[in-house]
């Protein structure tokens, strides 16, 4: 398929784009400190990585509230009970997401191919694990095909502070907390059922109603770094943090009342290929989107990426970007380089850590193939070098926690 940014149609739509493209960005799934480092600030305030940004602690992710069954705050099934549509039952929001996987989409101009293995991957197993289904060997035949969110197969593996993203973040200006789950080949809560290469991200803006700006939400994931360990009080505080930014109703006026900004999945268990896709909430279910700075395959190479990228290249160092939607397709996939005619390497490098590929294959240091937060590791050992360099060297963490300490300090 060619560039639709070739077209008439589209020459229109990038010079539209090109203009206003830099005051809109969003940081990617890169906040590294090579480019844009806030300056370290001189109030004493010590952060602790591993209890205020990136948790990942057993402790934490064994929690009864993690559990399915019991519906926990924590628990992939409260969430999209959290989400779904009022007149939606959870297995109706259920089947329509994973139907979107299940039959080939478009997003702006591009093709969302299938994934051919979600049906003996996710669906007929977790319909299987609800008798009453009566489905046969490969569910080409049920009595019913009701999703049981008490079965689900998605597993907590981190909770995470993304305070920092508010230094590029327009809608609201107070960062996200997320919420990281495995895909595991069974129900979640089973202890014997083994993580599989998926993971699913939950990613909510951080209400900004009722004078919670930046400072108040920096204060909330501040106050865990002082339990001594990840024991009852520690989870307790917790809870009750995430609760109140993912919580129905959480904001007012989003689709369902959520706060929930986007969905993004991390897999290469689905199809042979590698492949990153983002929803966005509405008020009929998750929906494919747009992947956030991360043009369509067809466009790597063009004139007209070169063209963009030299047209905002301050904000791109800066990770203050958005790539224009009609180069923006809805799946980021292998690619070997981003080629950008006409620009520097480190303007090139800094476009192309942005983007989904970019930062999971070419330019960044993930771990276990394609992840940053792995499902297979536990505790400290699930987080990428990009995230933990392991070495004490510079580091993501490193320049979140700056990040933290300034919206603490009230810079």
């Amino acid at each position: 398929m060619h560039s639709p940014v070739s077209s008439p149609r589209g020459a229109f739509l990038f010079a539209l784009f090109a203009g206003v493209a830099g005051v809109l960005g969003v940081a990617g799934c890169s906040s590294s400190a090579e480019d844009g480092t806030p300056p370290a600030v001189s109030c004493d305030v010590t952060i602790d990585r591993f209890k205020e940004l990136s948790i990942v602690d057993e402790e934490v992710m064994n929690d009864p509230r993690a559990k399915n069954a019991a519906d926990g705050v924590f628990s992939f099934r409260h969430q999209v009970e959290a989400m779904k549509p009022a007149s939606m039952s959870s297995s109706d929001f259920i089947a329509d997401w994973l139907g979107s996987w299940s039959r080939e989409q478009r997003v702006n101009l591009f093709v969302v191919p299938r994934r051919p293995k979600l049906e003996t991957v996710i669906t007929c197993p977790w319909l299987q694990r609800t008798p009453s289904n009566n489905c046969n060997a490969d569910c080409s035949a049920c009595d019913k095909r009701e999703f049981d969110l008490a079965q689900a197969p998605f597993r907590l593996i981190a909770v995470a502070n993304r305070l920092d993203l508010q230094q590029t973040e327009q809608r609201y200006g107070v960062g996200e907390g997320r919420l990281v789950y495995a895909l595991v080949n069974g129900a979640a809560d089973d202890p014997a059922a083994q993580p599989l290469r998926m993971t699913v991200g939950l990613e909510y803006h951080f209400p900004p109603s009722g004078g919670r700006d930046l400072r108040y939400w920096a204060g909330r994931w501040h106050s865990l770094g002082k339990h001594a360990d990840f024991g009852p009080a520690f989870r307790d505080e917790l809870a009750t943090l995430v609760g109140d930014f993912t919580a129905r109703d959480s904001m007012p006026g989003a689709p369902n009342g959520s706060s929930l900004g986007q969905v993004r999945t991390n897999e290469i268990e689905l199809d042979w290929l590698w492949e990153l896709r983002e929803f966005h909430l509405t008020e009929e279910g998750l929906r494919n989107a747009p992947t956030l700075n991360t043009p369509d395959k067809t466009v790597n190479g063009t004139e007209e990426l070169g063209q963009f990228v030299s047209a905002n290249r301050n904000d791109v160092l800066l990770d203050r970007h958005r790539t224009p939607l009609i180069m923006t397709g809805g799946t980021a996939v292998p690619d070997t380089r981003w080629r950008i005619p006409g620009v520097p390497e480190d303007v090139r490098r800094a476009f192309a850590k942005n983007t989904c590929d970019g930062c999971h294959q070419t330019e960044e240091t993930p771990i276990d193939f394609n992840f940053h937060v792995s499902p297979f590791r536990k505790g400290v050992a699930k987080l990428s070098p990009f995230l933990n360099n392991p070495n004490g060297g510079p580091d993501t963490l490193s320049f979140r926690a700056e990040a933290m300490r300034t919206a603490l300090c009230g810079k």
